[in-house]
């Protein structure tokens, strides 16, 4: 199922769930099981794949995140840099995958584009996303956050409490890391010595290497995320209706495999 799914000629990771359910598909380099088996094992793997956030169902299509071949467009001035990054070990196709489905499953974060190992959302007007990428060592990846303007601190937070909370489930250490950029020439203030530093001195600011202008070196996330009851409680929300979505989706879907796989007749169903 996968592999049909990355073959899409349009590069999207899709395929039609009719498709999958009647096995109008083509299979490479498997034997192919008698045709009444082979939907019955059809069947139980689509739900396996829901339940385990590795695709979801759009529009009569099953579409998986880790299969989209569509490159996001290089950066440009409309594109903000990543406030914060958190470098991981593990999968990154199945970690990708699991968490954009999840993030699509709640009604708070609304998916608007996603390409290969990037995606982006929108809430409350303001757009958001995160982005992926191997890195050098093998078995290690780094996830970087972004946001556009317009997007207040409470969902910022909530935004990326969301996505670390889904990292650790899955068993996967993490290590923050937020960027500074100053507010006057947008350039990163990248002494990171310097910046722990005066951390450690109790200093709210550092000078930007470039102009000079104070840059506020924020409180880490973990921080600003136990200071306020609000954002813990938003979080456990957002799980009740991930996990609500999901079990939603398998019911629907096997409401729609009985009418995908009804005895052909002239009615329309």
């Amino acid at each position: 199922i996968i592999q049909a799914a990355r073959n899409n000629p349009r590069g999207f990771g899709t395929i039609p769930e009719r498709d999958v359910v009647t096995a109008n598909f083509p299979i490479v380099g498997f034997e192919r099981l008698k045709f009444v088996d082979e939907k019955l094992v059809l069947e139980s793997t689509v739900e396996l794949l829901i339940r385990h956030d590795l695709c979801f169902r759009e529009m009569g299509e099953l579409i998986f995140p880790s299969q989209i071949s569509v490159m996001r467009p290089k950066h440009d001035n409309g594109q903000p840099h990543a406030e914060v990054t958190y470098e991981f070990s593990g999968a990154i196709e199945a970690i990708y995958a699991s968490l954009v489905v999840r993030l699509n499953h709640t009604d708070y974060f609304r998916r608007q584009e996603q390409w290969r190992y990037a995606a982006e959302f929108s809430r409350n007007g303001g757009r958001l996303g995160f982005a992926m990428q191997q890195a050098v060592e093998e078995g290690t990846g780094e996830l970087g956050i972004f946001f556009y303007p317009g997007v207040n601190e409470f969902d910022r937070v909530t935004f990326i409490r969301f996505v670390t909370d889904h990292l650790r489930t899955k068993g996967i250490d993490i290590r923050e890391h937020i960027h500074l950029y100053c507010p006057n020439c947008k350039e990163e203030v990248t002494n990171l010595r310097a910046i722990e530093a005066r951390v450690q001195a109790g200093k709210l600011d550092i000078a930007c290497q470039y102009c000079d202008t104070p840059v506020i070196i924020p409180r880490s996330i973990e921080e600003r995320y136990q200071s306020d009851p609000a954002f813990i409680q938003k979080q456990q929300e957002l799980t009740r209706q991930t996990e609500q979505r999901t079990k939603q989706e398998v019911v629907a879907f096997k409401e729609n495999q009985q009418a995908y796989t009804a005895d052909e007749d002239d009615l329309l169903h």
